[in-house]
Parts: structure tokens; sequence; C-alpha cells
């Protein structure tokens, strides 16, 4: 059964990357999937003032590779990093309008992937498929936090 899932999987990952691919080629660029998910992120954390350290510890991502990116969508004008007051050292994450609209339009494109990927797929079906792959990424996260080998317990 292993061997199969492994399988299943990464052959509905391949073609999800496939199907993503000739639309982003399709319409109008769309943001490399990182940023778009920071900007998912920002977008869920509106209410709350975001730094660079918490998209660090949100993605589980080095500095680096963080400030890279946070560079980037700044020239292309998806976001903007403005000092706070209190520390100077810090600098608050805020998207611009361009970035609104982008999440907006990813969003709906996605939504109409699932209804496309779900279309023959029952409440129930997609419920049972939820919730066996919340056990699963569980699973998985606990072998990895615990830097060992899967042993079947």
């Amino acid at each position: 059964m292993a061997r199969k899932f492994l399988r299943d999987m990464r052959e509905v990952d391949n073609m999800l990357h496939k199907v993503l691919a000739r639309y982003r080629k399709a319409k109008t660029p769309l943001l490399p999937p990182g940023q778009g998910m920071l900007i998912g992120f920002l977008m869920k954390n509106t209410d709350r003032e975001i730094f660079q350290k918490d998209i660090e510890a949100e993605f589980d991502i080095a500095r680096s590779t963080v400030t890279a990116t946070l560079d980037s969508m700044e020239r292309k004008g998806y976001i903007v990093r403005e000092a706070v007051k209190r520390d100077a050292r810090l600098n608050k994450i805020t998207l611009t309008p361009k970035a609104v609209e982008s999440h907006n339009r990813i969003v709906a494109d996605l939504e109409q992937l699932e209804r496309v990927m779900f279309k023959d797929i029952s409440s129930d079906e997609a419920d049972a498929l939820f919730s066996a792959m919340d056990k699963i990424k569980s699973n998985l996260y606990n072998i990895y936090s615990q830097g060992g080998k899967p042993d079947g317990n």
C-alpha cells in the first residue's frame, strides 16, 4: 500500500505542477509560489503587524532567504517595509494594492482549479481525504521533528 500511495502522491504532485505551470504561461505571469504564499500569509494577518522574524518562523526558512524574497517583492511593488517607531531595527511589512489584487486573482483561480479537481468527489470522500492527509502530515511531522527515521509505530 505504501508504495502505491507514495507513487500516486508523486503523480498527483507532478500533474498539479504541470497544470499550474501551463496556467502561468497562459495568463498574466503570477508570482513565484513562495511569494504567493507569503502574500497569503500577510493577507491572513492584516489585523497585526508582521515582521521578517514572523515570516522566518511561519515558513521555517532562513533569514537570508526571507531577505532576498522581501527585497524582490519590494522591487516588484508588492510590499513596502516601514520602520516602526518603537524600535528602529524593526520594519513592518505591508502589502500594496498590487499585491492584494494579485492575491485575489490567484485565490479565484485556485478555487476554480479545486472545483475541477473535486468534480466527481462527494463531500464524505473529500472529508475522509482531508482527515487522512491531516493524519499523514502529523505522522510525518513527528518523524521530522525527532530527526529520526520512520519506525512504523
